[in-house]
């Protein structure tokens, strides 16, 4: 993964745009700002089309008596899979049907909110575990994407400088667009084979 910096990252924007800091219309605080968005943005595309990229795996959580739901782990995104123990084995949890989920009489979750029930409620009883797709962290302090891909955030952020200076953005654009396309089959080859939630297997570990 690519460690780049936001300092760092501010140096590149300006090398890019053949200015120096300083700039009144580009302050560092403002790319800053921009990278840190264009960052996320890039996360979530990542995650979209490559899960596992930033997958985790949350702590164990054990549900007794009548409670029906544990919390989601405070940096999730997007839940992946759920399992529930049973003995040594992890066994996938299938997610309950939108309109209907308490009529459902198999064992499955849904998410309400920052928790995950369980239901039916006679079957919650159990440990869980989650795998889930961490969100973008609220503050920046460097740009963790696959290596190469670091550039795809300079580009865009120059393409929003370029138009600050009501100057034409499409070269940082279409440079951005390379990038990815570039990339995405290293990307694929390494992470696609478990893109999907192919985690909904049993397992042992």
């Amino acid at each position: 993964m690519a460690a780049l910096a936001p300092t760092d990252a501010v140096q590149r924007v300006l090398d890019n745009l053949g200015r120096v800091s300083g700039d009144q219309q580009l302050p560092s605080d403002a790319i800053i700002r921009r990278l840190d968005d264009e960052y996320r943005r890039l996360r979530r595309r990542l995650s979209g089309e490559f899960p596992t990229i930033y997958e985790a795996l949350s702590p164990v959580s054990t549900l007794v008596g009548s409670i029906t739901s544990f919390a989601k782990p405070s940096d999730c995104e997007t839940v992946r899979v759920c399992e529930k123990q049973s003995g040594a084995y992890w066994t996938s949890v299938p997610v309950a049907p939108s309109l209907n989920r308490d009529e459902i009489g198999a064992l499955c979750f849904y998410e309400q909110g920052a928790n995950i029930v369980i239901t039916p409620s006679a079957s919650a009883p159990g440990s869980y575990r989650l795998y889930y797709v961490m969100s973008p962290p609220t503050t920046v302090t460097t740009y963790d994407v696959p290596n190469g891909l670091e550039g795809i955030i300079i580009e865009e952020t120059s393409a929003w400088a370029r138009q600050r200076h009501n100057e034409d953005p499409t070269f940082h654009k279409q440079a951005a667009q390379q990038i990815w396309t570039e990339q995405y089959m290293a990307l694929w080859n390494r992470y696609g084979s478990s893109g999907q939630p192919g985690l909904q297997i049993t397992r042992v570990w």
